[in-house]
């Protein structure tokens, strides 16, 4: 392995940069308010500064998280594991999960809201919530458990749109596209006081490839706009300028031009003078006003596409008159041709900048790919959008890192993925096969049920592990009747798991279109994404082998994610980077990085999705037309009874 990657993921930390950071919002309740009343943001930063030298151990990275002007009497502790991953919403909403949904994992941790979706109207239905925190009250999430970032557009969604000004910048709503300036960016941000917000980039959704010039504006562009959300508060009735109350993460820009993306990373460490120096005054340059880097890789996997000699592929044939939206990264990764570029990409933006921000990337289309990101560019946290993609096509997911070695053997009755001519197996299992009509088994074969008794990893999401509520809703009197329970039976209610949902009733749920089969996938998808993040971060921190080893709760190389290790031994840098490197090829090696079950799923759910409704009843008609008469049991009935008549 070369040297200079193992550099690049341990500079952080002797556990490979992220271990675990530590997102947190400091109160100013200490000696940060001077007598006339206003606020002394002098010692709040010495207060900070103090706090965050103390958090700084082996392992861990503390990431300071400034609170919001309105935030300064309340104190907020988020914790965000990393390698981690972010939940991703549709306008603002965790697909097919309910709030108690949301509520019921502990998987849901840090929630992205693209604003795009709400410009449908003017002005924002966020903006206009009288609250401390309007888009946590209006969405539902809760400000002490859910961090919420947000960003104009939506980093899954890689449509074409027309080009950006000078400006200006383009989003997409249920309505068509509307036009975005940097000053109405900020005021609808400063209204809905997310906790973190991506600022502005230009980047472009046209046909690529892109010229010289047009990468160049994207740059000028980019910067200016981040300036622009860099501006100090200021109020008249607290005095100076104030420090900036945001929480800013910058878009890094550049496209597929190495020169180009090191060139954005220079101007944000470049020192400013004069009216720029004031436009973002304390800071010295724009990079001391960044929270951390993001990276979107849907709109480089396109460009590196379109410029390599390999084009895409011809879709799957399409069930006839049904048109639908493909999202190509996942039926059609091209994992070995984009994601070494995507790699050398990355890596040219963060050369010259601070390894200790947290770096984020969106877009990622396997879990292959996103190990091979943690362990080449040291990537912090990720999207999962393939994992609730997912949910939709009806997959319910299958695996565990480190891969189970191929001498182990299936102690349980339950049926791994199916495995392919190559030897590889699935991510997960195609509940829309037939397949699975009469499989009465758990959804995973990797993760046991919370009703078994079984000393496996359990996963705990509501599918597998469901909990029956201690109490039950009446909607009318005759419900009291008909069941009243007592204080007994409230104080016998055991917190003990329900058998869990299985691949039958779930193929049941999805060929009757019930909306419950996709909640219950989602909610499982999401669970074993968090147990696979949980892995990687355990083999990262693991001891050597003739090291004290965590008392864990082990199975195989099966890590239990939802127990905490007491106490382990950190080996040398080079030690803990060579055994997650091997771990990754082995994950790569047994499970299929061409994701053929998602094309697989996809298809099967656009025939069941296509024979819904008018047009199945339709069809069947036509079929019965075509039949003998007496093997339509209606018709006959129908001609005996015109007979008897």
């Amino acid at each position: 392995m070369p040297v200079a990657d193992s550099e690049r993921i341990s500079a952080r930390s002797p556990t490979s940069r992220a271990l675990e950071a530590i997102v947190k919002l400091h109160s100013a309740e200490m000696h940060v308010v001077r007598k006339d009343g206003e606020l002394d943001f002098d010692a709040m930063d010495k207060f900070i500064v103090h706090i965050l030298d103390a958090l700084r151990v082996d392992g861990v990275t503390a990431v300071n998280v400034l609170p919001a002007a309105s935030d300064v009497k309340e104190s907020i502790h988020h914790i965000i594991s990393t390698p981690g991953f972010i939940t991703s919403t549709s306008r603002g909403v965790v697909p097919h999960l309910t709030r108690d949904h949301v509520e019921a994992t502990d998987a849901v941790k840090w929630v992205h809201v693209p604003f795009e979706t709400f410009l449908e109207r003017s002005p924002p239905i966020p903006t206009l919530l009288d609250e401390k925190h309007p888009l946590h009250a209006l969405l539902g999430f809760q400000n002490d458990r859910h961090l919420l970032s947000m960003s104009l557009r939506d980093p899954s969604d890689g449509r074409e749109l027309p080009p950006n000004g000078n400006a200006f910048i383009n989003a997409s709503c249920i309505r068509g596209v509307r036009k975005i300036h940097p000053e109405q960016y900020r005021s609808f941000v400063l209204a809905c006081n997310p906790d973190i917000v991506i600022a502005l980039s230009d980047i472009p959704f046209t046909p690529p490839p892109f010229s010289q010039k047009r990468i160049a504006k994207s740059l000028e562009r980019s910067a200016a706009w981040l300036a622009s959300l860099l501006q100090p508060l200021s109020d008249a009735s607290s005095g100076p300028h104030r420090h900036h109350a945001l929480n800013i993460l910058v878009q890094m820009a550049g496209d597929v031009s190495i020169p180009a993306r090191r060139a954005f990373a220079a101007s944000l460490k470049e020192s400013l003078f004069g009216k720029d120096a004031e436009q973002i005054k304390p800071y010295r340059c724009l990079d001391d006003g960044v929270l951390g880097y993001v990276f979107d890789l849907i709109p480089l996997r396109t460009s590196l596409l379109a410029s390599s000699a390999v084009a895409s592929d011809e879709e799957e044939q399409q069930i006839p008159n049904r048109r639908t939206p493909d999202t190509k990264p996942l039926t059609q990764p091209k994992t070995e041709i984009v994601l070494p570029e995507i790699i050398k990409l990355l890596q040219s933006s963060l050369d010259s900048l601070s390894p200790e921000k947290p770096r984020i990337a969106t877009g990622a289309s396997s879990p292959h790919e996103i190990l091979r990101l943690i362990r080449d560019v040291g990537i912090d946290l990720f999207d999962v959008a393939w994992a609730q993609k997912a949910a939709d096509w009806g997959i319910a997911l299958d695996f565990v890192f480190p891969a189970p070695e191929a001498h182990q053997s299936n102690s349980s009755n339950v049926s791994r993925p199916r495995d392919r001519e190559d030897g590889r197996h699935d991510l997960g299992h195609n509940l829309y096969s037939s397949q699975y009509a009469t499989d009465f088994s758990r959804f995973a074969e990797a993760f046991s049920d919370g009703a078994s008794q079984s000393k496996e990893s359990i996963c705990p999401c509501v599918a597998c592990s469901p909990v029956s509520p201690p109490s039950q809703l009446s909607y009318a009197s005759v419900d009291v009747l008909m069941r009243a329970p007592s204080e007994s039976d409230l104080s016998s209610h055991s917190t003990s798991c329900d058998p869990p949902f299985t691949r039958a009733y779930v193929h049941h749920l999805l060929h009757t279109h019930e909306m419950s089969a996709h909640a219950l996938l989602a909610a499982h998808n999401l669970a074993v994404a968090d147990a696979f993040f949980a892995s990687v971060r355990h083999v990262l921190a693991r001891a050597a082998p003739h090291a004290h080893q965590p008392r864990t709760h082990l199975h195989g190389e099966h890590f239990d994610a939802h127990r905490e290790a007491e106490t382990f031994v950190i080996p040398s840098d080079d030690a803990t980077f060579e055994r997650f490197a091997e771990e990754v090829e082995r994950f790569c090696a047994v499970y299929d990085g061409e994701l053929r079950i998602f094309g697989e799923a996809k298809r099967d759910w656009i025939a069941v999705d296509y024979a819904r409704g008018k047009g199945r009843m339709a069809r069947e008609k036509a079929k019965q037309g075509e039949e003998d008469l007496a093997t339509k049991v209606e018709t006959k009935a129908e001609v005996d009874e015109a007979a008897v008549d």
